[in-house]
């Protein structure tokens, strides 16, 4: 079977699942995400959803399953009866609902911690980075058309990226770094949308004198 069942079956050891309510909404903590398709590309059947597949415990799966969500299994050598299973469930992503889910991804790139919260136009950058770890919330939505079926929509999801680092950080002391003004705190998130549309690499004295200056005209114009 493939790698990525393999590591599923080792990493779902490691959540921790937190039941929300009665129809079976739930937290995972140190979530075991895979076969991902978060940019909603069309499948061989020709569906756009964006979905991902969360990785259960086997009690987990069995609560599940009792609750009327569809469990899937899939063993690490088919065909050998005391293998590990895998189960794992279907996790939908819907951007067109009143209350969209919130996707805030985490990067440390030489060295440097930003967090940047993904809406319909950039999560499918998910489906190209690896992943370190990660919580999500599910909710169980139960359609009118088919009682007692289970579908799990997304909430809400953070995911922490792998590091990148080239060359294992040899150089990394030796680059120029640009100065974050939203991650030392010193400005807001409407303020540091501002700054990256200057499209300008500034230090952080630059930055700090940007910010005096914004913040004084933007005193001028309320008065």
């Amino acid at each position: 079977m493939s790698r990525v069942v393999e590591n599923a079956i080792k990493g779902v050891g490691n959540s921790q699942f937190n039941i929300l309510n009665e129809k079976g909404s739930f937290e995972v903590r140190n979530a075991v995400i895979f076969w991902t398709n978060f940019a909603g590309e069309p499948n061989k059947w020709g569906s756009t959803a964006r979905t991902f597949n969360l990785a259960v415990n086997a009690e987990m799966g069995k609560i599940l399953q009792d609750a009327g969500w569809r469990v899937r299994d899939r063993k690490f050598n088919e065909g050998e009866p005391d293998e590990e299973t895998l189960y794992y469930i279907s996790i939908k992503l819907n951007y067109d609902s009143k209350f969209p889910p919130i996707v805030t991804l985490f990067s440390d790139f030489r060295g440097k911690r930003s967090k940047r919260v993904l809406d319909g136009e950039t999560v499918g950058e998910l489906d190209r980075i690896d992943i370190q770890s990660a919580d999500c919330i599910v909710n169980a939505y139960e359609s009118q058309a088919f009682p007692g079926k289970i579908t799990g929509y997304l909430q809400k999801l953070n995911i922490i990226q792998e590091p990148e680092m080239e060359f294992g950080g040899k150089y990394d002391d030796w680059l120029d770094e640009e100065y974050d003004c939203l991650a030392a705190g010193t400005c807001s998130i409407e303020e540091h949308d501002i700054i990256m549309a200057e499209k300008k690499r500034m230090n952080r004295e630059e930055t700090e004198a940007f910010l005096e200056d914004l913040r004084r005209r933007n005193s001028i114009e309320r008065v």
